[in-house]
């Protein structure tokens, strides 16, 4: 893409976000006036932008957001509707940075525990999730959280859609992973980590919020959101997924076989996804096969391959005692 057109676009860009900001105002004149003084502050703000070539939107954003927040407190269904339209626009713009990504979960987690504007909410959470990676730890898991509870609302397009929203980004947390090791393996020339071949078994017994800290952020996300995968499947609490309240052990049997079938790269070159699976009962007592055929799968790990065989035989009476259990989900 050229300079010319490059800045093109930025300039049409700003033009159409002056316009919504200019709908938000009138909107909001009469009721909420103290929202239509804000909207009139980032109007200035992102014309000055247009004006100077030299600026930069992402260095008025968060001026910006301000009062979109403000327009989505009021709860008004019109005013909301314009509020994550211009979030969006942000979004796309690529300016939204990961203090604003925060402030733009929290506001979208206000909007869902009121079931304002559901399926305007997923568009916006699946935009700020496969848009860019500034949204992690935390941030990213209270927006993972937010689209699993809109799956088990009453509506059921918000259902359907939210269901398909959720396989979408888990399926992009772990997209991140592999992004992270191949940018990693260019960068050190494909040299493979020496913390991680030394794995902590007695580490992985012990539950916890945080990830071992070995494991690169995309790792360490993907990391967590599998470990509460598998807990909710055993009727366990979350423990990075909090305020998941709901889960039902036949969805979320289907996102682990997703993940596990599309991203086996990922659970051998990064060994604490394989390792964890040997200290919960979920994979073990419903598909043994999956465990089986990952130490089959990579003989390479030959220690790993002997510990998944010895677990598995250990483990198959309970298999068969419990084999009647799978045609229940």
């Amino acid at each position: 893409m050229t300079a010319t057109s490059s800045d093109e676009k930025a300039a049409k860009m700003l033009d159409a976000l002056q316009n919504d900001l200019k709908s938000l105002c009138m909107e909001t004149k009469k009721r909420y006036p103290h929202i239509k003084d804000s909207c009139e502050e980032a109007i200035i703000k992102v014309r000055g932008a247009s004006m100077n070539p030299q600026s930069s939107l992402s260095q008025i954003t968060s001026q910006i957001l301000y009062p979109l927040v403000q327009a989505a407190e009021t709860k008004d269904p019109k005013i909301v509707k314009l509020s994550l339209g211009l979030i969006q626009r942000l979004i796309v713009a690529d300016v939204v940075d990961a203090s604003s990504g925060e402030h733009v979960v929290e506001t979208l987690w206000m909007l869902m525990e009121s079931g304002i504007e559901e399926l305007k909410v997923l568009q916006t959470v699946t935009l700020l999730l496969t848009t860019s990676i500034v949204i992690q730890g935390t941030t990213l898991a209270k927006a993972l959280v937010l689209c699993f509870r809109l799956h088990f609302t009453k509506d059921a397009t918000v259902v359907n859609t939210a269901s398909a929203t959720v396989r979408q980004l888990v399926s992009v947390v772990f997209e991140r992973v592999v992004a992270e090791d191949t940018k990693h393996n260019q960068e050190e020339g494909g040299t493979e980590d020496e913390s991680e071949e030394h794995v902590s078994m007695e580490e992985l017994k012990v539950l916890s919020a945080n990830p071992p800290k070995t494991l690169r952020p995309a790792a360490a996300d993907a990391y967590l959101m599998f470990q509460d995968l598998v807990q909710l499947v055993n009727a366990d609490q979350p423990l990075w997924l909090l305020g998941l309240t709901e889960m039902t052990r036949t969805f979320g049997l289907e996102l682990l076989e997703s993940v596990l079938t599309t991203f086996p790269a990922v659970f051998y070159n990064v060994r604490y996804f394989v390792l964890v699976m040997c200290y919960f009962s979920c994979l073990l007592l419903f598909c043994p096969t999956v465990m089986l055929s990952y130490s089959l799968l990579y003989p390479q790990c030959h220690s790993l391959s002997l510990e998944l065989k010895s677990l598995i035989t250990m483990n198959f009476h309970i298999y068969l005692s419990n084999f009647s259990l799978i045609f229940l989900l």
